[in-house]
């Protein structure tokens, strides 16, 4: 892979038709690398299976949504799963969302898986695709300090986002760039060699609009909208250890 590389996709949530005209369209555009991370468990199989299909890396994970539909036991399980089958190429997506956890016991399962996954990418030495709604600020709380890994569509400050980066994490950034002025000026300011970008398909968009992504963050850091493109597809490659 020589071309552009999109941090984060969920390409195995397009029917058969729509994948096929999806990549077409990337490829159009000069994309040719995917990252493509899970999140239900009940996928898993076909997460992976679409991924070395289409020639994209993947992660497997237990995402927060899911995570708190389990109880103690039930997480467990799905996570003794996760550790028989491991990508080399991390783990995720895991993380927090306030939006979804309503009420502590929603809360303490978030938590409670979140923390088992981050105790597995420790132990295997794998980075975590991180995702935090409203809850940023207690993903990086809970988050041991030589963790390696990516805030995913990160929509928190620019001050957070570089805290991040102090940490030694990258900061990855989709369609909000385009309605947030926020997260663009977080954009701004994350060092070039920590910054991902990525579509978030099918939900965020698609990988061919990584060009149109490059060349908004190249603008308001006074960049080459190529050389963002490079430079934040190698970030990735090298991240997920391509």
């Amino acid at each position: 892979m020589t071309g552009a590389f999109d941090a984060h996709a969920h390409l195995d949530q397009l029917g058969e038709t729509r994948l096929s005209e999806v990549l077409g369209r990337a490829r159009a555009a000069g994309v040719d690398g995917f990252a493509l991370a899970g999140a239900n468990p009940e996928h898993w199989d076909h997460l992976e299976a679409i991924a070395r299909r289409v020639g994209a890396l993947w992660q497997l994970g237990l995402h927060p949504w899911w995570a708190q539909a389990l109880d103690e036991a039930g997480q467990d399980a799905v996570l003794a799963r996760l550790e028989q089958r491991l990508s080399p190429h991390g783990i995720g997506e895991t993380g927090l969302d306030a939006t979804r956890a309503r009420d502590d016991r929603s809360r303490q399962l978030q938590e409670r898986a979140y923390r088992l996954q981050l105790d597995l990418a420790q132990a295997r030495n794998l980075p975590v695709v991180l995702h935090g709604v409203r809850a940023w600020g207690r993903v990086l709380e809970l988050l041991p300090r030589d963790t390696d890994g990516v805030l995913h569509a990160f929509t928190g400050s620019p001050e957070l986002a570089e805290q991040a980066v102090r940490r030694g994490l990258h900061v990855s950034f989709g369609r909000t760039l385009f309605d947030s002025p926020r997260t663009r000026e977080a954009a701004r300011r994350v060092p070039g060699g920590r910054l991902l970008l990525e579509s978030d398909a099918p939900d965020g968009g698609e990988p061919a609009d990584l060009p149109k992504l490059a060349a908004l963050v190249a603008e308001l850091r006074g960049e080459d909208p190529a050389e963002r493109l490079a430079e934040s597809s190698e970030n990735a490659r090298r991240l997920f250890r391509a």
